[in-house]
């Protein structure tokens, strides 16, 4: 029996605190007479969804519930935490919380097996000098750093030197799509069945790109279609107060938090992400899944996925977006085309696999110890 920790900040309804509850729940299905399961959270900002997942299979859930994630207070309370449970492995994901566990094993305070799981192709410390530094011996205090994507492993290799990492896709379940899906969208919104639908879904934070997105819908002002976005985010204001200057409200449908953006992508015409980077982009496999066709930005973890490039623009393009959502509406033998090309992965990226890679990943990882 293997004693694990899964360590990250919250269960925020983001995309790596979903596929770690995604992964965990999965994890404990297939495996639960080889591992004991627990979950460290820093702190209570959880979304239900994500906590009822890992509830539901019977994991062990500890939230620290500390008020500020950069805390000394936070990594005194996870220190005691640890010891407490004495686990033979510690998995942990995202920003601060890999840091906390960088400087408990620098420390010698830990002496279990630590795995980190990098996400992301953009690191906001690497501004700071003193951050570029400290990361090369926090990345290096680990026993391994896996890499979500190729992108991912490309960019630590080149910005951090580190060594020890392993690419092993982020993966998804199969979902069903249903007929009456559309019956029951059609009759939410209001919607005809000859309005193209279009979505995107993301948080409207830095590095997804909304604004090049609401841009291109100015170019086509003749065609009929609704755009639905959901999420939230601090920037959402700075994208309805533009969709307001273009006298765009009657053509975009902002739908906040939901939690069957599954069915949303199966229901629409054309997902969408227009973002300034990614580190694998679960959007778009979803959408991959979805069988239905996708335009993305031509970004790393985007690429990643995504088999078809013709549907792809670079950063900031509206003009080019404008083109290919045009093209899309038009013809659809192009999205036939995009949905075969893409669809062709669907079984490299599905959760069992992840889920069997990083099996094979611990038990190799603690048979290097004994």
């Amino acid at each position: 029996m293997i004693n694990i920790a899964y360590i990250i900040n919250n269960f925020k309804k983001n995309g790596a605190e979903t596929m770690l509850s995604n992964f965990v729940e999965k994890l404990k299905i297939n495996h639960q007479d080889n591992f004991y399961i627990h979950l460290i959270l820093l702190n209570d900002e959880n979304d239900s969804q994500n906590l009822s997942r890992i509830n539901n299979v019977n994991v062990s859930v500890t939230i620290l519930n500390s008020k500020k994630l950069f805390s000394a207070f936070t990594l005194i309370n996870l220190y005691f935490t640890l010891k407490k449970i004495k686990v033979d492995i510690i998995h942990v994901h995202l920003f601060p919380s890999f840091y906390y566990i960088g400087i408990l094993k620098i420390f010698k305070l830990i002496s279990c097996k630590t795995i980190l799981t990098e996400h992301t192709t953009h690191n906001n410390r690497f501004r700071y000098r003193v951050f570029r530094y400290l990361d090369k011996f926090i990345y290096g205090s680990f026993d391994l750093v896996i890499c979500v994507s190729q992108s991912v492993q490309d960019y630590l290799s080149k910005n951090v030197l580190c060594n020890y990492t392993k690419v092993v896709n982020n993966g998804i379940d199969h979902f069903p799509i249903s007929n009456e899906i559309i019956k029951y969208f059609n009759a939410e919104f209001s919607l005809n069945s000859d309005v193209f639908k279009i979505l995107m879904v993301a948080r409207f934070e830095q590095g997804k790109d909304h604004i090049t997105l609401i841009k291109s819908l100015t170019y086509l002002s003749d065609l009929n279609f609704r755009l639905f976005l959901v999420g939230k985010g601090v920037l959402e204001n700075q994208v309805k107060n533009l969709i307001s200057f273009y006298g765009l409200e009657n053509k975009v449908v902002f739908l906040g938090l939901r939690n069957d953006v599954r069915s949303l992508m199966s229901y629409v015409d054309l997902n969408i992400l227009s973002s300034e980077f990614e580190g694998f982009s679960g959007v778009a496999l979803e959408s991959v899944f979805a069988m239905k066709p996708f335009i993305g930005t031509y970004v790393p973890g985007i690429i990643d996925v995504i088999k078809d490039d013709s549907l792809l623009f670079k950063t900031g393009d509206f003009q080019e977006l404008a083109r290919l959502i045009r093209l899309v509406y038009m013809d659809s033998s192009v999205s036939q085309t995009n949905v075969n090309l893409n669809s062709s992965v669907i079984e490299k990226y599905t959760l069992d696999n992840m889920v069997n890679q990083h099996v094979v990943i611990y038990k190799a990882i603690l048979s290097k110890s004994s």
